[in-house]
């Protein structure tokens, strides 16, 4: 009834879940192989490695011509070198098609992942601050959720993400620039006692930002104005320290569920989940078992 936003929406699907297993694709993705959900339901429930999430190959697919040829004299083969390297790592990726290999990766894309759904109840859901294109909410998730499993990729579990011009996630490109750099900036802010692992896993989209300044062009080899792109940018700062200094309240998504989830917890596991999560949860479970 009412737009609630990427985020929003997804909490209330978790909200909704009553199975072990939530699992999350964009509405312009869809599975290629057959056996997707499958593959899914038999990674998170192989106990061997404490599996909390698994993704797959997310293939972007376009009419759009593959490769731009960008007017701007001096850097044409940087655009086209950039986007041929792309190619050619999709090529690679299509071939593990043939693989069955377990990988495993620091996050999971949000365009097509699959978690455990009490831990991820447990850390809250989704962040509805991540607004805007709702960039890096996936990540933010991935990176809140680690400390109690790990994360894989299965090559067989790919999707088809059909890329159009106009949809609900999409923005005029200086928002959508502006949404980048403040979803960047607030996840940096967010992940301070993991900062150096935050700044890595974002550090291209900075790089990125720098570039389409020095060239005057996007990735998609269109020209920009480089007065509004620089308004973008600060506007996207500011927002992203405004998000950390003055953040938005939201009703609480799955209360009810972390402290039933701490309750059902089996006696043979409480005292290794306990030593998982920070001193202050401890101190809770501690009270929550001399009350059982």
């Amino acid at each position: 009834k009412t737009q609630v936003g990427l985020p929003g929406a997804r909490n209330v699907g978790l909200l909704h879940s009553n199975y072990k297993i939530v699992g999350f694709i964009d509405d312009d993705c869809f599975p290629i192989r057959n056996d997707f959900l499958e593959r899914a339901y038999k990674w998170l429930n192989l106990k061997k490695y404490n599996i909390i999430g698994v993704g797959g190959p997310i293939y972007v697919r376009s009419n759009e011509p593959r490769f731009v040829r960008s007017k701007i004299k001096g850097l044409k083969s940087l655009f086209n070198i950039k986007q041929f390297l792309r190619l050619l790592l999709e090529i690679i990726e299509t071939q593990n098609y043939k693989l069955q290999k377990l990988v495993f990766v620091n996050k999971i894309q949000g365009g097509n992942c699959f978690f455990n759904t009490e831990i991820l109840k447990l850390c809250g859901g989704f962040d509805q601050r991540f607004d805007g294109n709702y960039y890096r909410e996936d990540t933010d998730v991935s990176m809140s959720i680690k400390k109690y499993g790990v994360f894989v990729s299965d090559p067989r579990m790919p999707v088809n993400h059909i890329w159009v011009k106009y949809a609900g996630c999409r923005r005029k490109a200086d928002e959508f620039y502006s949404n980048v750099l403040s979803n960047t900036i607030f996840l940096i802010m967010k992940h301070k006692r993991i900062l150096i692992e935050v700044i890595l896993d974002t550090f291209f989209d900075i790089v990125g930002i720098f570039k389409i300044f020095i060239t005057g062009f996007d990735n998609d080899g269109h020209k920009i104005k480089r007065v509004n792109f620089i308004k973008s940018v600060f506007k996207g700062i500011s927002l992203g320290f405004k998000k950390n200094l003055f953040p938005k309240k939201f009703p609480p998504v799955v209360i009810d569920e972390k402290i039933y989830y701490l309750a059902i917890i089996k006696t043979e596991n409480r005292l290794n989940f306990a030593m998982k999560i920070t001193l202050k949860k401890n101190l809770l479970i501690i009270l929550l078992l001399l009350v059982i």
